[in-house]
């Protein structure tokens, strides 16, 4: 449906709207850059640049009424030179995290907080109801290298550390379910679950499971029919996309199947139109796949072919209408003779099929 020119390093798209506006903000870590674009017209159109040196990943959240953008960049290198810099020249790491608030009267993304932690691989948002009048918003901070996961929690100021968890983690999901709030951290370690007792985390050494991945390059959750779904990429497997269903109850996983998407790297699940639908990507394309509850498991109903080296993959309502956007190389060339990296747009259509 459209093209967004971007960098080839573009591991991070986050959609939101703003006052029934739609929006995409891109992680363009070749450009030092977040870029920002606005549905318009039936395209999307430039909006906003926000530099961020090395940026990894974004995320996008709500907080009483204000939309906030988070951004995690995190430079090659030795943790340990960083700090060595700082003491010694006195530079300002500019990879530390940073929260950004929109500010409606610009209609722009102006600088909000910085995170006290030199660096951060990803950010995650989550809103918790502890109870029917307690709500909470936390904010993680990782670093895939090192085994530090800071969670922050908001207050009228802004966010504030209550918790260093010794773990190491590339990517971090969470369940919520009857009050009841865990959190899965994914690493080379393997994949350990961590709960909330409404103080601070406890690792559930039941709960987790041994799937090493050092190559694990996704994860996401989903709450559908009040199931929560979760599905982790591992490129190291035969069939590399496993999912599985959250049982709270025995607060254990249970396997719902592996799908056979070679050479995989997202995976993404998509709520829409009352169905539930996986997003996933590879080095070779992209497949949509559905949710049959029937038979409990997700079959194929769409190829993304002519496109290669998916890093990223969002989706966005706009109007009712769903949009896939893709971080792909396309077939153009650029001046130099490279092929080009796009940013590239899906409309999707529901095609109904009568019986018999």
């Amino acid at each position: 449906y459209g093209d967004i020119d971007c960098g080839s390093e573009v591991l991070s798209i986050r959609s939101f709207h703003i006052e029934r506006e739609a929006y995409v903000a891109i992680a363009d870590r070749d450009n030092d850059a977040v870029l920002i674009y606005k549905w318009h017209d039936q395209t999307f159109i430039y909006h906003q640049t926000i530099d961020v040196p090395a940026v990894l990943s974004l995320e996008i959240f709500r907080i009483h009424n204000d939309t906030y953008l988070g951004t995690a960049a995190y430079r090659t290198g030795s943790i340990d030179t960083l700090y060595q810099i700082v003491q010694i020249v006195g530079l300002q790491i500019l990879t530390q995290p940073v929260i950004y608030k929109w500010k409606e009267n610009e209609s722009t993304f102006i600088e909000f907080q910085r995170l006290n932690v030199l660096e951060a691989k990803t950010l995650k948002f989550v809103e918790f109801s502890q109870s029917r009048d307690i709500t909470k918003y936390f904010l993680i901070a990782t670093n895939g290298s090192y085994a530090n996961t800071t969670l922050y929690e908001w207050d009228s100021d802004g966010f504030g550390v209550v918790h260093h968890l010794h773990a190491k983690s590339k990517h971090v999901a969470f369940i919520q379910e009857n009050y009841q709030f865990w959190m899965i951290l994914t690493s080379d370690r393997g994949t350990t679950v961590w709960k909330w007792t409404g103080q601070h985390f406890y690792v559930l050494k039941s709960a987790s499971i041994n799937l090493k991945a050092p190559d694990s390059v996704s994860l996401d959750t989903a709450n559908f029919h009040h199931i929560t779904f979760i599905c982790m990429v591992d490129k190291r497997r035969q069939l590399p996309v496993y999912i599985t269903k959250w049982h709270s109850e025995q607060e254990q996983f249970i396997l719902v199947e592996n799908l056979k998407h070679h050479h995989a790297t997202t995976c993404q699940f998509v709520n829409y139109a009352g169905q539930l639908y996986l997003l996933t990507g590879s080095r070779l394309g992209a497949n949509i796949y559905k949710y049959d509850q029937v038979f409990n498991n997700f079959h194929l109903i769409d190829e993304l072919d002519g496109i290669s080296h998916v890093t990223a993959t969002e989706h966005v309502n706009i109007n009712g209408v769903l949009y896939l956007l893709l971080k792909v190389k396309s077939r153009q060339y650029t001046n130099d003779g490279r092929v080009s990296d796009v940013c590239r747009y899906y409309q999707g259509q529901l095609v109904f099929l009568n019986a018999g």
